[in-house]
């Protein structure tokens, strides 16, 4: 399995803290969600909560929600959109194994 753009074009990193307007031709335009203080608001909370639990990782968020995609996918993949050099070494520190009742843990968050 390969999953593309797991982070919803980075609003469930909770790097949003308020509902955004991007220019013409910007994908995000189309994402309902970035409208939505709710959605943004509990998305903030869910990064608060993913920065307490992975604290001991150099990426607690991006740990949270990359990890958890390939607890129960071994031979998956998932693509980022690194535009950065930042980005890069954040992706860089990802893909560890995560235990079942963390992946568990994170996965009821966002449902």
């Amino acid at each position: 399995v390969c999953f593309f753009s797991p982070l919803k074009h980075g609003l469930l990193t909770g790097k949003y803290t308020e509902p955004a307007t991007f220019p013409e031709g910007d994908y995000r335009r189309n994402v309902e969600d970035f409208n939505d203080p709710e959605i943004i608001a509990k998305m903030q909370e869910n990064r608060r909560k993913l920065e307490e639990r992975f604290k001991e990782h150099p990426q607690p968020v991006m740990r949270g929600l990359i990890d958890t995609l390939l607890a129960d996918a071994p031979t998956g993949c998932v693509l980022l959109g690194q535009r950065n050099v930042q980005q890069v070494d954040a992706a860089a520190v990802l893909g560890d194994i995560m235990e079942e009742h963390d992946a568990d843990w994170v996965s009821a968050l966002y449902s």
